[in-house]
């Protein structure tokens, strides 16, 4: 599947090209297209990527989420897959900065 099929709109492609050009410079990493979701894996899967809302994008991490304000539990109602444990909003280009590189680093060295 093309982002274009899942992302609409140019800000959500926007994030998506930015996060996608972020995960895969981890030494390691592949992406797995799936039908609600970018899954991005080393040896088990460590973030997924999703669409949100119009303009937005929702990133769910393999990491504990009392580590950073900007994470928030999983959605019941959205379903993640059960390592991601852990769900950044990406409102904007602006939000892929230090601290997210820090948490997608730490996601990915546990995979």
């Amino acid at each position: 599947m093309t982002p274009e099929g899942l992302w609409r709109g140019d800000a959500q492609l926007v994030i998506h090209d930015a996060v996608c050009a972020t995960i895969l410079r981890l030494d390691g990493a592949a992406r797995q297209e799936r039908s609600a979701a970018i899954v991005f894996v080393r040896s088990a899967p460590f973030a997924a990527l999703k669409p949100f809302r119009t303009r937005e994008a929702r990133l769910g991490l393999a990491v504990p989420v009392e580590i950073s304000p900007r994470l928030d539990p999983p959605n019941v109602r959205e379903p993640w897959p059960n390592r991601l444990t852990a769900v950044c909003r990406i409102a904007s280009v602006a939000d892929i900065d230090g601290e997210l590189e820090r948490l997608l680093q730490l996601a990915w060295s546990q995979s």
